[in-house]
Formats: C-alpha cells, structure tokens, sequence
C-alpha cells in the first residue's frame, strides 16, 4: 500500500535583491567612512541575510559591509559582515527581520592609513 500526501502552501514568499555590481570603495584614514553602494525599498516584512562578494586591493586589508536603514536612520544589526581576501569571497551575514515599507543602503568601508580599495562585486538580499 502506497500512501501520497498533499502539502499545500497558501502563500510562499521570495525575496531577493541584488544590487552593488562591481562598486569601488576607496580606503578612508579616520572612525568610519562608508560608502553606499547600493540601495531597495522593501515593500513587506521579510526575513533575509546580506550576502556580499567583494575584494580588497592588499594584503591584511579588511573591507566591512552592512545594511542600513534609512528609514530609522541605523544599521541593521546583525549584518556585519568582512571581506579580507584578494581574489572573490563571499561572506554572509546571520538572518534579520527587514522591515516593510523602509529603504535599505547597502553600505561598505575600508579603514586604513594607506592608499587601497575595496570592490563590491554584489550585494544580494536573499
């Protein structure tokens, strides 16, 4: 005897959001310095990670990605996320409740007293 069930799902929902393709972040000497490389408007609530592709220009560069608010003026916590690698990495931050109706920056920064860069290849919401 074979038994087959049935699941059915009212509503499924997808969100994905890329934005940032291949966006320099030049290197700032000073407390912070980020740059926007990209930015949606998020029209539901939703829960998503960052996930970011990017490269650093030297050795011991550490280049810092993150979402921002713009509706509350902050960072979204918990989207933190580092690129220390000279050829693509991609790093991924933990899953956060995105408000809807706000619009988020995806924003990145390379503090160092050296002249480098960083590069953004892809900011992704998924």
């Amino acid at each position: 005897m074979r038994t087959i069930a049935l699941t059915q799902t009212p509503q499924i929902e997808v969100i994905s959001a890329v934005s940032a393709a291949n966006q320099s972040v030049p290197s700032v000497n000073g407390a912070s310095g980020w740059f926007v490389v990209g930015s949606l408007y998020i029209p539901v609530t939703a829960a998503a990670r960052l996930e970011v592709v990017g490269i650093v220009s030297g050795a011991g560069l550490v280049m810092n990605a993150r979402l921002f608010d713009m509706s509350l003026a902050a960072p979204v916590g918990g989207t933190d996320v580092n690129i220390d690698a000279l050829i693509d990495q991609r790093v991924a931050s933990g899953r956060v409740e995105l408000q809807g109706g706000h619009i988020y920056q995806f924003q990145a920064q390379l503090l160092t007293e050296t002249p480098a860069f960083g590069i953004v290849k892809t900011a992704t919401l998924v």
